[in-house]
């Protein structure tokens, strides 16, 4: 027995479960109603935030969540102890979003269910997050660099439209707490600089023992400091979600949006011009096409059908308050349907015509 008291006292301290890794949860789930395992969650993502200097890749944090369940509440808990947060609006439009993005370790969006989603994606990697934007001078025009990588935490409602961007994310669902919200902001922001010394001796060096497949790769700055504060009963619960959100990406790679809009905008175009009489200036309507995706995959906004269609190369133009999807002719539907890799009878026969002449 006095061996084993021995060694244990002889283990580094760093791997002791320091007093905070318990204490911030407990604080979280007093303020929010949290199942232990997400508000574990929520303060290993803050440790992990005060790490972005070593690291390459970083998920953004989804907190997903029906009106009035701690939303809210869990940013205000986060910008007491993340590494240098900046709260934003999601309202922003598309430019400001990008701007405010830059050099931004942290960012906390409220409201951010019409956030730019490609934004979000790209921030999530060194490798995607660097890009410049023109900028107009006396002297004409300048390009300014930016790199919008980091940490992102996203207070939503509904999930993602591109599964690309669920899978880079850590989703923390939250629900109704029992009683008022009661957050001790003052108390909690006292445990910023013990966070930040705690992630001092964390070996991020080793973050990529974790990671594998994007999944993976997403959670794994958090499992790292969970295996470095010997957190077993959270790993293995992290584990289950790691399997879970895998099986969902797979459901939702058959389906992506990209590929869904563009299928919705071919049945139409056949639907309008036939098989044989499609012409380069043919057109549908992006109301058109949110009505025939409705069904299939839940109901996609204007804003959002215009950003994808634009994305695959579609012209969009607006003529008497309407906005219109120019198909570009039989050619431009095989070409893009090529690229996207889908398998269709119709785009197999039009190639074969096309290359017929």
């Amino acid at each position: 027995m006095d061996e084993v008291r021995i060694e244990r006292i002889m283990l580094p301290p760093a791997q002791q479960p320091p007093v905070q890794v318990n204490q911030v949860p407990t604080l979280i789930q007093a303020a929010c109603g949290l199942d232990l395992n997400q508000a574990k969650s929520i303060t290993y993502y803050a440790v992990a935030t005060h790490g972005l200097p070593h690291l390459r890749i970083f998920p953004a944090l989804f907190l997903q969540g029906a009106p009035a369940t701690g939303k809210s509440t869990i940013l205000d808990i986060l910008e007491q102890l993340t590494f240098q947060p900046k709260r934003l609006d999601g309202s922003l439009s598309k430019a400001e979003f990008r701007d405010s993005l830059n050099d931004s370790p942290t960012v906390l969006i409220e409201e951010a269910d019409q956030v730019n989603e490609r934004q979000i994606r790209n921030r999530y990697s060194r490798s995607t997050s660097r890009t410049s934007v023109k900028r107009e001078r006396r002297q004409g025009w300048e390009s300014e660099p930016l790199d919008t990588f980091g940490a992102t935490v996203l207070h939503r409602r509904h999930p993602f439209k591109d599964p690309a961007v669920q899978s880079r994310a850590i989703t923390v669902r939250t629900r109704k707490a029992e009683g008022p919200f009661n957050a001790n902001l003052n108390e909690i922001g006292q445990l910023h600089d013990q966070l930040a010394g705690l992630a001092e001796a964390v070996p991020w060096e080793n973050v990529s023992q974790y990671g594998g497949d994007r999944i993976r790769d997403s959670w794994a700055p958090l499992l790292l400091i969970a295996r470095h504060f010997e957190d077993e009963e959270w790993v293995a619960w992290a584990e289950g979600q790691i399997v879970q959100a895998d099986a969902t990406l797979n459901a939702g790679q058959e389906e992506e949006p990209p590929q869904l809009v563009f299928s919705a905008i071919m049945h139409l175009a056949l639907v309008n011009g036939g098989d044989t009489h499609m012409q380069p200036d043919d057109r549908v309507t992006v109301s058109d096409i949110a009505k025939a995706l409705s069904d299939r995959a839940g109901k996609y906004n204007s804003w959002q059908i215009g950003d994808i269609v634009r994305n695959l190369g579609f012209e969009v133009r607006k003529a008497g308050g309407t906005q219109y999807v120019y198909i570009g002719g039989a050619e431009r539907l095989v070409a893009i349907g090529a690229e996207l890799g889908i398998e269709d009878e119709w785009l197999a026969k039009a190639a074969e015509r096309l290359q017929a002449g």
